[in-house]
């Protein structure tokens, strides 16, 4: 069945700039979308089909991935990944180009943070009152949907695998005796170091795939690290992330 219009006509509205961030109202909308279309393959297929990326902190994990992987992967190649193979057609191709545009427009963000300003790099996880610290699982299992993508990730470098491991242990199925032996302490320290683990995998990547490019050094952070939704340290009144995250 064609994905059902859902969004408000784009025809006489200028199409964004594409380097211009996602704002708040619109990383909902891309939020819903992705989970009305997991339900709806759920529905149509069952639930033990893969659904592919079903939420705005899978999808974030998956294009950081992409972005900071050892070689470019195509959208010809990462768009159907993202769906796991199962096509949903739209009804509307305005509705598909708005859609297909804020999903450029998210990874062209992600992208100009990592290379511009890496330590304002924060991953987009799932936020529940009921935990105590942000749900990591979603973002870590797109990041390593997006790998498998790429044989160029499969490598015994100890720095690299040192770096990754923060994200496999939370979106990977890992040998048990890898595993055993963590606790909840030693997990809530992986999730925490993920963030500069994104940054450090992206910069380890980013020196081999440049040819004379220097290794780059993550900056060490001056001060305690300000959340995306905790007020602007600039005093703006504003949140962090609608203010100078970006």
């Amino acid at each position: 069945m064609p994905e059902q219009s859902r969004f408000t006509r784009h025809h006489m509205i200028p199409v964004p700039d594409p380097r211009q961030p996602l704002t708040d109202v619109e990383m909902c909308e891309l939020d819903d979308w992705l989970q009305v279309r997991a339900e709806r393959i759920a529905a149509e297929q069952g639930d033990d089909v893969d659904p592919g990326v079903c939420s705005l902190s899978e999808l974030d994990g998956f294009l950081t991935a992409i972005v900071s992987g050892p070689n470019t992967v195509m959208p010809s190649t990462w768009m159907p990944a993202l769906s796991a193979g199962q096509d949903q057609p739209f009804a509307d191709p305005a509705d598909e180009q708005h859609v297909l545009g804020l999903i450029m427009r998210h990874m062209n963000g992600i992208v100009g943070t990592l290379m511009q300003n890496p330590e304002g790099f924060e991953p987009i996880f799932d936020e529940f009152e009921e935990l105590d610290q942000p749900f990591v699982l979603p973002w870590c299992a797109g990041y390593v949907r997006a790998m498998a993508l790429d044989a160029g990730w499969d490598t015994e470098d100890d720095e690299l695998s040192l770096v990754l491991l923060p994200i496999l242990v939370f979106g990977a199925e890992l040998d048990d005796e890898i595993t055993d032996d963590l606790d909840d302490q030693d997990l809530d320290l992986m999730a925490a170091q993920i963030p500069d683990c994104a940054r450090s995998i992206h910069a380890y990547w980013l020196a081999r795939r440049t040819p004379g490019h220097p290794p780059v050094q993550t900056a060490e952070r001056e001060g305690p690290k300000v959340g995306r939704n905790a007020p602007c340290p600039c005093g703006s009144g504003r949140k962090y992330k609608q203010c100078c995250l970006h």
